[in-house]
Protein backbone atom coordinates (compact mmCIF):
# COMPACT_ATOMS: atom_id res chain seq x y z
CA UNK A 1 0.00 0.00 0.00
CA UNK A 2 2.79 2.39 0.85
CA UNK A 3 3.95 3.04 -2.68
CA UNK A 4 0.40 3.30 -4.07
CA UNK A 5 -0.60 5.97 -1.58
CA UNK A 6 2.81 7.67 -1.86
CA UNK A 7 2.22 8.00 -5.63
CA UNK A 8 -0.97 9.99 -4.95
CA UNK A 9 0.72 12.11 -2.30
CA UNK A 10 3.56 12.99 -4.68
CA UNK A 11 1.25 13.47 -7.67
CA UNK A 12 -0.70 16.07 -5.69
CA UNK A 13 2.38 17.92 -4.43
CA UNK A 14 1.70 16.89 -0.86
CA UNK A 15 4.01 15.58 1.86
CA UNK A 16 3.52 12.86 4.42
CA UNK A 17 3.56 15.50 7.14
CA UNK A 18 0.81 17.49 5.41
CA UNK A 19 -1.34 14.40 4.96
CA UNK A 20 -0.84 13.38 8.59
CA UNK A 21 -1.89 16.87 9.73
CA UNK A 22 -4.93 16.76 7.43
CA UNK A 23 -5.94 13.39 8.88
CA UNK A 24 -5.30 14.72 12.40
CA UNK A 25 -2.83 11.94 13.20
CA UNK A 26 0.89 11.95 13.87
CA UNK A 27 3.49 11.32 11.20
CA UNK A 28 4.44 8.13 13.07
CA UNK A 29 0.85 6.87 12.99
CA UNK A 30 0.61 7.59 9.27
CA UNK A 31 3.85 5.68 8.72
CA UNK A 32 2.46 2.68 10.63
CA UNK A 33 -0.70 2.78 8.55
CA UNK A 34 1.19 3.06 5.26
CA UNK A 35 3.39 0.12 6.25
CA UNK A 36 0.26 -1.89 7.11
CA UNK A 37 1.01 -2.24 10.83
CA UNK A 38 -2.22 -0.39 11.62
CA UNK A 39 -5.34 -0.11 9.43
CA UNK A 40 -6.66 3.16 8.07
CA UNK A 41 -10.08 4.03 9.45
CA UNK A 42 -13.08 4.46 7.21
CA UNK A 43 -13.05 8.20 8.00
CA UNK A 44 -9.38 8.51 7.05
CA UNK A 45 -9.97 6.74 3.75
CA UNK A 46 -12.88 9.08 3.00
CA UNK A 47 -10.70 12.09 3.78
CA UNK A 48 -7.91 10.79 1.51
CA UNK A 49 -10.46 10.15 -1.24
CA UNK A 50 -11.69 13.72 -0.95
CA UNK A 51 -8.24 15.33 -0.64
CA UNK A 52 -6.89 13.65 -3.76
CA UNK A 53 -10.18 13.45 -5.68
CA UNK A 54 -9.90 9.67 -6.03
CA UNK A 55 -12.39 7.33 -7.67
CA UNK A 56 -13.82 4.25 -5.99
CA UNK A 57 -11.57 2.16 -8.23
CA UNK A 58 -8.48 4.06 -7.09
CA UNK A 59 -9.47 3.60 -3.45
CA UNK A 60 -9.91 -0.13 -4.05
CA UNK A 61 -6.47 -0.32 -5.71
CA UNK A 62 -4.68 1.70 -3.02
CA UNK A 63 -6.22 0.21 0.11
CA UNK A 64 -7.71 -3.17 -0.74
CA UNK A 65 -5.53 -4.78 -3.42
CA UNK A 66 -2.70 -7.05 -2.32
Amino acid sequence: MKWRLKEQIDKNGDTLEELANYLEITYQTLSKKMNEHVDFTRTEIKKIKSRYNLTAEQIEYIFFTD
